[in-house]
């Protein structure tokens, strides 16, 4: 599976148009698909703002999907749109070879939308829905999970007089938080939640959130600072408290 990471060069993809049969080309020439798809506008919004909460209305056709590994038997990929609707939406892609482009048939706002999928990178491809002329990108990602923390926290923090330093991990590792050792960052505002939340948890790979504490977090020209909140998850209702940590990152 490959990440999308800046430091990294993507390969442009070629698809082969000389392979004998559908099913060569999706082994050989888009081995790359299978795994885990979210939509580039909206990190990059994320990644612009550094607030999940401010772009919470997703506008690409899709939020992410999964791609499965191609199917034998009908010479295809089974695409799986998420977060899952209540209805099965399950899309294949096959390939078209007249027109050297992937084809597939989904469910959007309880229509049925054709689609073309365009192999840009190895980490970043486009949809175009023929019917509603709408085009959006789609990057490659570990999880969600994963890429959300990388491109907000990820990276090394100190206080303003350098006594004390911070380290947030992609992975969700935390050191410098007294005894949390573990965060989530919240992308989901049920719950009561109006803000940028994050979850901190003393235990290693987190776990409920009535476990964690929760903290709203705020970045500005590369300052960020965490408040806490008395969270009430019963009830639905946050305070949000005047204690507070500051953190540069570097």
């Amino acid at each position: 599976m490959f990440s999308c990471d800046n430091e990294a060069q993507p390969k442009t993809i070629q698809i082969n148009t000389e392979s004998r049969s559908p099913l060569t080309k999706l082994a050989t020439q888009a081995e790359f698909l299978p795994g885990f798809w979210m939509s580039d506008s909206y990190l990059k919004k994320i990644e612009k703002t550094k607030s999940i909460y401010a772009n919470r209305f997703q506008t690409s056709a899709f939020y992410g999907f999964i791609i499965g590994k191609p199917n034998p038997e009908i010479d295809s990929f089974l695409l799986k749109p998420f977060p899952a609707p209540e209805e099965e939406v399950d899309a294949y892609l096959e390939f078209d070879r007249t027109k050297n482009v992937f084809k597939g048939l989904t469910e959007l706002n309880k229509k049925k939308e054709k689609f073309e999928l365009y192999p840009i990178t190895e980490s970043l491809i486009k949809m175009y829905f023929s019917d509603i002329k709408k085009t959006d990108d789609y990057r490659k990602v570990v999880d969600e999970n994963t890429e959300i923390r990388r491109i907000l926290f990820e990276g090394n923090y100190f206080t303003k007089d350098k006594k004390m330093s911070y380290q947030f991990d992609r992975n969700g590792k935390l050191k410098g938080l007294g005894d949390y050792v573990y965060y989530e960052v919240l992308y989901d505002f049920s719950g009561g939640i109006n803000f940028d939340g994050l979850l901190l948890h003393r235990t290693s790979g987190g776990g409920a959130k009535a476990d964690a504490d929760l903290f709203k977090y705020e970045f500005k020209k590369g300052v960020l600072t965490l408040t806490y909140v008395e969270a009430d998850w019963i009830l639905e209702k946050h305070r949000i408290s005047d204690t507070s940590i500051t953190m540069i990152k570097i």
